[in-house]
Protein backbone atom coordinates (compact mmCIF):
# COMPACT_ATOMS: atom_id res chain seq x y z
CA UNK A 1 0.00 0.00 0.00
CA UNK A 2 2.81 2.33 -0.87
CA UNK A 3 1.89 5.75 -2.14
CA UNK A 4 -1.13 6.21 0.13
CA UNK A 5 -0.84 9.34 2.23
CA UNK A 6 -1.84 9.26 5.91
CA UNK A 7 -4.14 12.22 5.25
CA UNK A 8 -5.99 10.14 2.63
CA UNK A 9 -6.65 7.42 5.19
CA UNK A 10 -7.85 9.92 7.80
CA UNK A 11 -10.13 11.60 5.25
CA UNK A 12 -11.67 8.29 4.18
CA UNK A 13 -12.36 7.30 7.79
CA UNK A 14 -13.83 10.73 8.53
CA UNK A 15 -16.10 10.69 5.47
CA UNK A 16 -17.10 7.03 5.20
CA UNK A 17 -16.19 5.48 8.55
CA UNK A 18 -13.76 3.00 6.96
CA UNK A 19 -10.70 2.72 4.73
CA UNK A 20 -10.78 -0.06 2.12
CA UNK A 21 -13.65 -1.67 4.08
CA UNK A 22 -11.60 -1.85 7.29
CA UNK A 23 -13.26 -0.08 10.22
CA UNK A 24 -10.83 1.16 12.87
CA UNK A 25 -11.62 1.09 16.58
CA UNK A 26 -11.43 4.53 18.17
CA UNK A 27 -9.82 4.74 21.60
CA UNK A 28 -9.92 7.83 23.77
CA UNK A 29 -11.39 11.17 22.82
CA UNK A 30 -10.24 14.62 21.83
CA UNK A 31 -6.56 15.11 21.01
CA UNK A 32 -5.61 11.88 22.76
CA UNK A 33 -7.81 9.74 20.48
CA UNK A 34 -6.15 6.90 18.56
CA UNK A 35 -7.36 4.50 15.88
CA UNK A 36 -6.61 0.80 16.23
CA UNK A 37 -6.71 -1.24 13.04
CA UNK A 38 -7.60 -4.97 13.07
CA UNK A 39 -4.27 -6.63 12.20
CA UNK A 40 -5.79 -9.64 10.42
CA UNK A 41 -7.77 -7.42 8.03
CA UNK A 42 -4.79 -5.17 7.33
CA UNK A 43 -2.54 -8.19 6.68
CA UNK A 44 -5.11 -9.52 4.21
CA UNK A 45 -4.63 -6.37 2.08
CA UNK A 46 -0.84 -6.59 2.01
CA UNK A 47 1.25 -8.70 -0.32
CA UNK A 48 2.43 -11.96 1.31
CA UNK A 49 6.01 -10.74 1.71
CA UNK A 50 4.84 -7.79 3.86
CA UNK A 51 1.96 -9.40 5.77
CA UNK A 52 2.62 -10.08 9.43
CA UNK A 53 5.71 -7.86 9.69
CA UNK A 54 6.11 -5.82 12.83
CA UNK A 55 6.58 -2.06 12.78
CA UNK A 56 10.14 -1.92 11.50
Amino acid sequence: MRGILPASIRTAVWRRGHFMNIVPIKTGSGKSARLLWPAAQVDALLPPELAGEGAA
